[in-house]
């Protein structure tokens, strides 16, 4: 009998509607102008790419962990989600620092307060349990987990969330974050100034 027998975590649309395809569709085929700038240019292709990344891993985990509950305990299953779930929760982290750092950029259109206060809304869940990945093999080394506390990324019981170290992140809560960063992305790529034919 498998570990789980049950898995909840939303499905995520937005892995099949990419934001490097809603990037490419805009300066084709609506004359939309990439920041100028070099820096800009990289940190705003990078934010993109990596949201975008983050969205496969969730998917791509959320299908193997499915599959495992509904297993006989196919454990190849549960090890190869979970290790997805983990390069998602990275993943994640990273585009949450890509985000921080564009803001400041004037050459990448800023989003609106809503949109932004909701997509860093989850992350400090995220870095809690990054940080928990991270500094796993020390708190091995030093002898600070207690008996029986997990030292790999886990799904709990119920089939919820991830657990690690005492740290815990909800799929919910990872779907809502990836969510939210990839409505700012697309959100960031509509208000891009369209080239005019005086910049052509």
């Amino acid at each position: 009998m498998p570990y789980i027998t049950h898995f909840d975590a939303p499905e995520l649309l937005e892995a099949n509607s990419s934001l490097r395809f809603h990037v490419e569709a805009a300066l084709i085929f609506h004359g939309k102008q990439h920041p100028p700038s070099p820096k800009a240019s990289r940190l705003f292709t990078a934010f993109l790419l990596v949201v975008d990344k983050a969205a496969r891993e969730y998917l791509a985990g959320r299908e193997l962990l499915i599959a495992y509950a509904s297993s006989s305990n196919d454990t190849k299953l549960l090890i190869d989600g979970l290790g997805r779930y983990e390069t998602c929760v990275t993943t994640t982290k990273r585009a949450f620092r890509l985000f921080d750092r564009i803001k400041n950029e004037r050459e990448i259109p800023s989003v609106e307060r809503l949109t932004r206060n909701l997509a860093l809304a989850s992350d400090k869940h995220v870095t809690d349990i990054r940080d928990a990945i991270e500094h796993i093999d020390g708190d091995i080394v030093k002898g600070e987990l207690a008996d029986g506390e997990p030292h790999l990324l886990l799904v709990d019981k119920a089939g919820t969330q991830l657990e690690l170290a005492g740290h815990a992140l909800t799929f919910a809560a990872l779907h809502s974050a990836i969510v939210n960063l990839h409505r700012a992305g697309a959100a960031m790529i509509a208000a891009l100034p369209t080239i005019t034919r005086a910049d052509a």
